[in-house]
């Protein structure tokens, strides 16, 4: 389907003004929908067998279903929902640079595939960092295709959904991806034909010379390269039909539109063909799916002397590599392998989820007028940077990139940044209680002035991550997370559990020291004016307060069994593992509670999110009266309060006592439904602070902190 070509506009056409839309809706979108249920269900079942750790090869199949079922995602996601409804040519360019670019890596993905196979036989005792160089060498080469199709993207609007409308962008484009494929496609040619050719002679070989065992081990090595052989053709195939329109079908004819739509459906198959091949090549994974949709356990064939002598040979000569297809499996029950639902049926989701909705409440925040002007809004605008950050770490680091490099060292780079961002989250929840410390007690300090309070608490950060970094620097790790050396592992400890501590406590003073200048406060209003109602007060005073205090709580509680388990429970206990388990489900349990804590209280960030998910419909839709009635409201709820406190003016001077009964009466005047909305918000949150509730030289005056986590 293809959008308007427009200048600022993106729309759905109805289906007799566009013949690509039944194609797009009725024939793609299932395939995609199909892809994406069965993309992650083939990666969720090689990452739990343990020869995905052992070898290159499976590491890097299970690169390519990843990324196939990124591309899966990313077409229903942004080249198929968001694009639908989001007017901006930007967003348009940035969904064909995003297709460009994962078509790349699916293709570079496939080509290290076949010179894997092609290192792994003609030369099986090349050194890891040899061989590395040359996966280096096609990374580097897809870095300046990316590059390349950012900066045409970046200069040039996308027409037909994939390609750049200026001249110039798209024949840079074209020749780039033109030349990428045809190159991808030559090498990967070359290499199983090379490696083909070679397993034949042996083969031929061995079968001359009378050595059985050695035959039938090239032969199971003949078949897994045929495999792979096979998958890389798929992928060939697939994308080839889209090449050909791009490259010699021009937009102007009038089959282009069907051309195009065809390529497009052989594009979105690769999606489903290439976990299907997966699963009909791979043994285990037909085994694991019996159990999950038959849920009794299978094994495949039986063991005998033959395949036990083949597999022992296959292991000395190649690693096991050559055996993955052949070997017999079985399936773990749940009881011998206990933590892996937990974490790929529980965490992982968890994470996901956490990332999108710190993603959401990210974009509220920077579209509220409050998130650039309020002290407290830019807090909890970091906090939720900080969440998001934890998340997207969680799952990329800890979780993608280990399936094709996987190192000592990388291992250590994991464990010190996790245990950094969680400095940092303890960080943000202090510095959220000095915010509402200054807002309350002493107001009178500038922006420039708590600057120098942040400065300090940045300096604590700095100082604890060094000693983070020396830890992981001078040791390795044991599950990406605790160091293995018992000296830093205890500096490790020590580190973690005095920060956490100090933070938990600094923040129960700052919270309390906050509560208690509330409280006094509020003894100087009613001794001020003796008819204000103190439950009223205290609902518009403390509400900011005991809303804040409940975020932290929430991380507090989050984090605090985690640190239990890593300091009181030995690794050597019978329910170490379980208790860790739960310990991560509360620590990843964070990132979804956090920024729901935020985005619920405060009503203007609640309407903004509708905004956000409606896609700005709500806030379009608003009739003139509507928009009226909200204005109402907005005075009303200034002129109410101005019966419980001294207004200021814009020369600060004092509202006398006839403005405010003419407020009141103006307020009486404007209906029942303004005045009982206006109640109901009222009641939910406050809408102003009492720190400038009094223009009096016994009270201090807060600087306009109107809307702080307010509507």
């Amino acid at each position: 389907m293809n959008t308007t070509a427009e200048p600022g506009r993106y729309s759905v056409e109805t289906p007799a003004s566009d013949p690509g839309f039944y194609v797009v809706y009725c024939v793609m979108a299932p395939i995609y929908f199909t892809g994406l249920a069965l993309n992650p269900l083939v990666l969720f079942l090689m990452l739990r067998q343990t020869r995905t750790k052992r070898t290159r090869m499976d590491r890097l199949l299970a690169c390519v279903v990843g990324t196939t079922g990124s591309y899966a995602l990313f077409q229903i996601v942004c080249q198929g929902l968001v694009l639908l409804v989001v007017n901006s040519p930007a967003y348009g360019s940035f969904a064909a640079a995003g297709s460009s670019i994962l078509v790349a890596v699916i293709t570079s993905a496939n080509v290290m595939l076949a010179m894997e196979r092609f290192l792994a036989l003609k030369f099986p005792n090349l050194d890891t960092k040899e061989s590395l160089i040359y996966y280096l060498f096609i990374v580097a080469v897809l870095s300046e295709i990316v590059v390349v199709l950012l900066w045409t993207y970046s200069t040039s609007n996308a027409v037909h959904d994939i390609q750049p409308a200026s001249h110039v962008q798209y024949l840079v484009w074209m020749i780039s991806m033109a030349v990428f494929f045809v190159v991808s496609v030559a090498a990967s040619a070359f290499f199983y034909i090379s490696t083909y050719i070679f397993i034949s002679n042996r083969l031929h070989k061995a079968s001359m010379e009378g050595q059985v065992a050695s035959a039938h081990l090239e032969k199971l090595e003949k078949r897994v390269l045929l495999r792979c052989i096979v998958m890389s053709s798929s992928i060939l195939i697939c994308y080839l039909p889209r090449c050909i329109v791009q490259i010699f079908v021009n937009s102007e004819t009038s089959y282009f539109s069907l051309a195009t739509a065809i390529a497009n459906i052989f594009a979105a198959l690769d999606v489903i063909v290439t976990p299907g091949l997966m699963i009909y090549f791979l043994d285990y994974l037909r085994v694991d799916l019996a159990h999950i949709f038959l849920f009794r356990k299978i094994k495949i064939g039986e063991s005998n002397s033959s395949s036990e002598l083949n597999r022992n040979i296959a292991g000395e000569a190649r690693g096991a590599e050559a055996v993955l297809y052949e070997s017999n499996t079985q399936l773990e029950s749940p009881t011998t392998d206990e933590g892996f639902y937990i974490i790929y049926g529980v965490i992982a989701p968890i994470y996901i989820i956490g990332l999108v909705f710190n993603a959401i409440a990210l974009v509220v925040m920077f579209r509220t007028r409050d998130s650039t002007r309020l002290a407290l809004h830019r807090t909890a605008t970091i906090v939720i940077a900080i969440t998001f950050l934890y998340a997207f770490f969680q799952i990329i680091g800890q979780g993608f990139v280990p399936l094709v490099y996987n190192s000592e060292a990388y291992g250590s780079f994991i464990g010190a940044g996790s245990s950094i961002l969680v400095i940092c989250l303890a960080a943000s929840n202090v510095l959220l209680a000095i915010e509402r410390l200054f807002a309350v007690k002493h107001p009178e300090i500038s922006d420039s002035q708590a600057r120098q309070y942040y400065g300090l608490l940045f300096f604590v950060v700095v100082v604890y991550s060094c000693v983070i970094v020396w830890v992981f620097v001078t040791s390795n790790t044991v599950d990406h997370i605790d160091p293995s050396t018992h000296v830093q592992y205890i500096v490790w400890v020590v580190t973690m559990a005095s920060y956490l501590v100090f933070a938990v406590v600094f923040t129960v003073i700052l919270y309390t020291w906050t509560y208690f200048a509330h409280v006094e406060k509020l003894a100087l209003i009613r001794n001020y004016s003796p008819s204000l109602s103190p439950n009223d007060t205290q609902r518009i005073e403390l509400s900011v307060l005991r809303r804040c205090i409940m975020v932290s709580t929430a991380i507090l509680i989050c984090y605090t069994p985690r640190l239990i388990v890593q300091i009181f429970v030995d690794s050597d206990v019978v329910y170490a593992a379980r208790a860790t388990s739960f310990a991560n489900i509360f620590a990843a349990l964070d990132v979804v509670i956090t920024p729901a804590l935020i985005l619920f209280f405060p009503l203007n960030l609640r309407d903004e999110l509708m905004d956000v998910i409606c896609c700005g419909r709500r806030r379009g839709d608003l009739s003139e009266l509507h928009v009226t009635r909200l204005r109402i409201d907005s005075m009303n709820r200034g002129l109410n309060s101005s019966s419980t406190r001294t207004m200021s003016t814009s020369f600060g001077s004092p509202v006398n006592s006839m403005q405010r009964n003419s407020g009141q009466r103006n307020t009486r005047t404007n209906g029942q439904t303004s005045s009982s909305m206006n109640r109901g918000v009222s009641d939910r949150f406050p809408l102003n602070s009492l720190n400038r509730v009094v223009n009096s030289p016994e009270i201090a005056v807060s600087p306009a902190s109107e809307g702080e986590m307010s509507p």
